[in-house]
């Protein structure tokens, strides 16, 4: 069997990898992804690793491919016909999802925060192979949400029930948010609904569906504390403060493009755009569980409560690029929903708007390639 163990050379870089790998290994672990790798070293060290390398990447693959049919439900809940340009532009966006990280700012934002509202955290096997399976959830959650009402399609709701547990296995992140994003939409489709008994009846089936995830979480609750289990405490601000230096300005401008998006279609959100106002919604609960509460006991400092936050994330850059992007490209660009009684104003800020958006991606696209060079030569993700 091969070994790993975590040496302490004096090099400046730093991984969650070698600390997974050796507790894998010598300790087992809560997570899929941390049995595999228990397995894969049972083989000769340099096999193990590049077969590990293989898996890692086919697991960014996937999630390219996640984000890209994320990004055709949405064209399907808005009744687009989704042309030829746009499943290119959808393929470089969903391409360009897997780079986009925190924005950096020298003299005021100078350094690539750790764990500082981005999707990109290439140091965390865990969260990669979490991420491919909880955008596929969130695709098919979508397809099912979309005609709840109506009908129900039984292979998205099985689809939809293995990828939430693949997700949940990997790591339990996105099903915390997620489930309380779940009853939240529940409550309020009761109390909106005239037909309680099959608003509930609906929702009763769907929530079914999460049962084998939330069976996922108390075994893996288990075979990390044992039997005295684990808390959750009242801890605002805590894990954000530990992680990331200036968070509130870093918070900030995280949102200044998402906000700017929201603002300005402010007047076309609606039923074919619920693919965006779900992901704001999950990006709320997400944030508030890791700005508001903390694990208890001996991991209250680890940053657990804050991965659902990392994905969601970047999650609402992509969904705000989808709308930018089918604004430019649609018929009346000039019009912006919130300017449409002044048409010389609407069209002087959409012009903004666009120029915009496309130098931030450039730009943000750039930040993250950049930063998966210098982690590839060795330099702390701690550091940068």
């Amino acid at each position: 069997m091969s070994t790993a163990t975590i040496v302490d050379d004096g090099s400046p870089y730093y991984s969650d990898f070698v600390f997974h790998i050796e507790s894998a290994i010598t300790a087992g672990s809560y997570s899929l992804i941390g049995l595999i790798i228990k397995y894969l070293f049972m083989l000769p060290y340099d096999t193990a690793a590049l077969l590990l390398s293989v898996i890692i990447a086919a697991l960014e693959l996937l999630t390219v491919f996640a984000v890209y049919l994320l990004l055709l439900e949405m064209d399907r809940i808005a009744g687009k016909q989704t042309s030829e340009r746009d499943r290119a532009v959808y393929m470089w966006l969903s391409l360009a999802s897997i780079f986009i990280i925190s924005i950096v700012i020298p003299g005021v934002l100078p350094s690539f925060q750790f764990l500082a509202f981005n999707m990109t955290c290439w140091q965390n096997d865990t969260y990669l192979a979490m991420r491919p399976f909880s955008i596929l959830a969130l695709v098919f959650f979508l397809r099912i949400y979309n005609t709840l009402e109506e009908r129900f399609d039984w292979k998205d709701l099985v689809c939809f029930s293995v990828m939430l547990f693949l997700s949940t296995w990997m790591k339990p992140s996105f099903f915390m948010g997620f489930a309380i994003l779940l009853l939240l939409l529940a409550l309020w489709h009761l109390m909106k609904n005239k037909d309680k008994y099959e608003v509930f009846k609906r929702y009763l089936i769907l929530l079914l569906c999460t049962v084998p995830s939330l069976v996922c979480i108390l075994v893996q609750n288990t075979m990390l504390f044992g039997d005295e289990g684990n808390s959750i405490i009242l801890a605002p601000f805590l894990l954000v403060s530990l992680r990331v230096t200036n968070w509130q300005l870093a918070l900030a401008v995280f949102l200044l493009f998402p906000l700017l998006v929201l603002f300005l279609e402010r007047r076309a959100l609606g039923k074919k755009t619920i693919g965006f106002i779900i992901i704001w919604l999950l990006w709320v609960v997400q944030n508030f569980i890791a700005f508001f509460l903390a694990e208890g006991g001996s991991r209250t400092y680890d940053f657990n409560f804050g991965w659902g936050m990392v994905f969601s994330d970047g999650l609402l850059y992509v969904a705000s690029y989808y709308m930018w992007y089918n604004r430019y490209t649609s018929d009346d660009r000039d019009m912006l929903p919130c300017y449409m009684d002044d048409p010389v104003k609407s069209k002087r800020v959409a012009r903004n708007y666009y120029i915009f958006g496309g130098v931030l991606l450039a730009y943000l696209v750039f930040l993250g390639v950049f930063y998966f060079i210098l982690l590839s030569q060795g330099y702390s993700f701690t550091k940068l």
